[in-house]
């Protein structure tokens, strides 16, 4: 179901990389099947679909509720000890924009100690 969605990958867990936009949903659905938790940023476009995974958080209709928060929809999603999230970028314009750029650095690399 998450290839349907179109959705991208992303691994948590404090470290988090992006698992590629064009191919990530594919990683989802294979790490899924090997027992790790995946988590999905559910958008309001598919707000009806049935998905199966460890945790889904939905996502508010409005771009301008969404970008007031897009890390508490990611800690909502490692509280539930998810190890991949997978979401759907918006459309890369104003706040769209705004809230892709926040997402790809939360999946961005972090340094480790």
């Amino acid at each position: 179901m998450l290839r349907e969605l179109g959705l991208s990958a992303f691994p948590v867990g404090g470290h988090h990389h992006p698992a590629g936009h064009a191919g990530g949903h594919v990683g989802a659905e294979a790490a899924q099947e090997r027992g790790h938790r995946v988590g999905v940023l559910l958008p309001p476009s598919f707000a009806g679909a049935s998905v199966e995974a460890h945790a889904v958080v939905a996502l508010p209709g409005s771009t301008a509720a969404y970008a007031r928060e897009p890390y508490g929809f990611l800690r909502d999603l490692d509280r539930q000890e998810c190890d991949l999230i997978v979401a759907s970028l918006p459309d890369e314009e104003g706040l769209g924009l705004a809230i892709a750029n926040r997402l790809r650095r939360a999946a961005g690399p972090r340094p480790t100690a």
